[in-house]
Order: structure tokens, then sequence, then C-alpha cells
């Protein structure tokens, strides 16, 4: 059940629906604040739309390089589970 969490993000308060527990909403809620804060430092622009705009583009960057080396990873597992059972089919064989 989704119970309401009052978050403050540059100094904007903001009320939140979420099923987690109230310290992974606040990670979260910092982690943006994070985000907010280094871009309006590396743009120097202070309008809060582009500043969530600029955050929402690097936060999205993070995810796709994350995914790429997620799936990256996988396909390595699977090469190597594949060559494992070749081996152990080798070795059964005998």
């Amino acid at each position: 059940m989704k119970k309401p969490y009052t978050i403050n993000i540059l100094g904007i308060e903001l009320v939140v629906m979420s099923e987690d527990e109230p310290q992974y909403v606040e990670k979260v809620a910092s982690y943006v604040e994070e985000k907010l804060k280094a871009a309006k430092n590396d743009a120097s622009i202070s309008d809060t739309s582009i500043l969530s705009i600029l955050a929402a583009m690097n936060i999205a960057d993070e995810l796709f390089k994350t995914e790429n080396k997620y799936k990256e990873r996988i396909q390595y597992l699977e090469t190597k589970i594949e060559e494992l059972i070749k081996m152990i089919e080798t070795k059964v064989s005998i």
C-alpha cells in the first residue's frame, strides 16, 4: 500500500506516494537533489525547469550506461556457462 512522504528538494516541498520504506524514499530524494545541484554547478543555471531537464538527462545517461554494463556482463556470463557446459559434456562422454 502506498504511503505519502513529504520530501524537500532544493527548498521545494513535495508529497510523494510510495510503497517503499521512508529511508529509501529519502535516499532517492537526496540523489535527485545531488544531481540537480551538480547540474546547477555545471551549467550555472538557476531556472529549476532547465535544471530538472539537465538532471533528468544525467540520470538517464547513468541508467543507460548501467544497463549496458549489465547486459555485457550477462552476455559474458552466458558465454562462460556455455563453455563450461561443453567442457562438462566432453568429460562426461569419455
